[in-house]
C-alpha cells in the first residue's frame, strides 16, 4: 500500500504529474506555441525590454490563465501567470509571501543567490525549476510589508 503512495509523491514533487496549475501542463520555452493560444495579454516589456517584438498570447490550461510571449516562427520565449491557482514546480506561487520565498531561498530553492533588479525595481528570484519569481517594486514591498506576496512566476 505505500509504494503507490510514494509514487504519487515522486511525481508530484517532480512535477510530472497533471492537474490544475501544475508547470507541466503549459508550453515550455522553446517549443513551438499551441494551436490553441489566442492573441491577446500583455507582456511586461518595461521590467524585461528583451521581450519587445514579441507578440502576446493568452493560453488556458486547467482553468489557468497564461501569458505567452511567442517570436515571428510561433517558438515561445516567454511563459508567465498570475493565476493564484498556479505553482511553479518549486511550490512558489503568487500566494506565496515574499518573506516564504526568502526563507526558501535560503534553503536552497534559487538556482542561484544572486538576484536580478528590473528597471520598474522588481526583485526576480531564479528557482531551481527554471521558472523565476517576481517581487513587487521595493515601494510596495515596503508599504505591504509582511503581508507582501510574489506578483507573477514565469519561464523563458
Amino acid at each position: 500500500m505505500r509504494l503507490p503512495s510514494a509514487l504519487v509523491l515522486a511525481l508530484l514533487l517532480s512535477g510530472c504529474a497533471s492537474g490544475r496549475g501544475v508547470a507541466s501542463s503549459v508550453p515550455s520555452p522553446r517549443s513551438e506555441l499551441l494551436a490553441d493560444a489566442e492573441a491577446g495579454g500583455e507582456l511586461p516589456v518595461s521590467d524585461f525590454p528583451d521581450l519587445v517584438g514579441l507578440r502576446p498570447f493568452e493560453l488556458v490550461r486547467d482553468g489557468v490563465t497564461f501569458t505567452i510571449g511567442a517570436d515571428g516562427d510561433r517558438r515561445v520565449r516567454y511563459v508567465a501567470t498570475a493565476d493564484p491557482d498556479f505553482t511553479t514546480p518549486d511550490g512558489i506561487g503568487t500566494a506565496t509571501g515574499i518573506a516564504d520565498l526568502l526563507r526558501r531561498g535560503l534553503s536552497g530553492a534559487f538556482a542561484s543567490p544572486e538576484v536580478s533588479i528590473t528597471p520598474e525595481s522588481r526583485s526576480v528570484y531564479a528557482l531551481r525549476s527554471g521558472w523565476y519569481a517576481v517581487a513587487p517594486p521595493v515601494e510596495q514591498l515596503r508599504a505591504e510589508g509582511a503581508a507582501a506576496k510574489v506578483e507573477w512566476v514565469f519561464a523563458r
